[in-house]
């Protein structure tokens, strides 16, 4: 069993053009869960454990705040080819991989960032509220639990630009701010889904990471 100091982190921002608030993004979380697309995969990360810590500047670049986080469960692919869903599970066995048809994610309510996508990759967050309360309870009276997102009462201010994608959480930037025990910060490569040049499109007429 991997501790929990040597379970990576990682930090995505929310873009201010589907979320113009913060509060946008905590109320559909509260009901859909999170699902963060992503185009490497992070192969560090230890689903259950690691967390994906969230920043948002409500459309004031240079603004930044993390405002919460997630426990991630894994990765969720929009794939309906077998034979390409079992050759991601056994490259990335440790990643939680689990497939959901086209079909399936566009019956899913739609969030603000629009509807899941044929192709895409999402990080996604923990259903088991054990795992949820477990992350939040070195925050006790620092934080609220909605739904399977942890708020942060005082957030930390990052006034940073926005970027594209997922980066490690710096473990020495939450120091700064909270006294309780710090993830690992890993320095292996991140795995690239996304191939170079023009992306190819799918049957279904959209952009798939998995497209050869």
């Amino acid at each position: 069993m991997v501790a929990e100091v040597n379970a990576p982190d990682l930090l995505l921002w929310v873009g201010s053009g589907f979320y113009p608030t913060i509060d946008d993004y905590v109320r559909e979380a509260m009901n859909l869960g999170c699902a963060k697309r992503i185009a490497r995969l992070p192969e560090d990360i230890v689903p259950g454990k690691s967390r994906c810590w969230l920043a948002h500047d409500e459309g004031k670049k240079g603004q930044g705040v993390i405002f919460a986080f997630f426990v991630i469960q894994g990765v969720e692919l929009i794939l309906d080819e077998e034979e390409k869903i079992e050759k991601y599970r056994e490259a990335h066995a440790d990643l939680n991989i689990r497939a959901v048809s086209s079909a399936q994610a566009y019956s899913e309510p739609p969030r603000r960032c629009g509807q899941r996508v044929y192709g895409g990759a999402y990080l996604v967050s923990e259903p088991d509220m054990d795992k949820v309360w477990r992350a939040a309870e070195p925050l006790a009276g620092k934080a609220d639990i909605t739904g399977g997102l942890v708020v942060l009462l005082h957030r930390i201010p990052f006034p940073r630009f926005r970027w594209r994608g997922w980066r490690y959480m710096d473990p020495a930037l939450l120091a700064k701010h909270y006294d309780w025990p710090q993830r690992s910060l890993p320095s292996h490569k991140k795995i690239r889904l996304e191939p170079k040049g023009r992306p190819k499109k799918s049957r279904k007429g959209q952009r798939s990471l998995f497209d050869a």
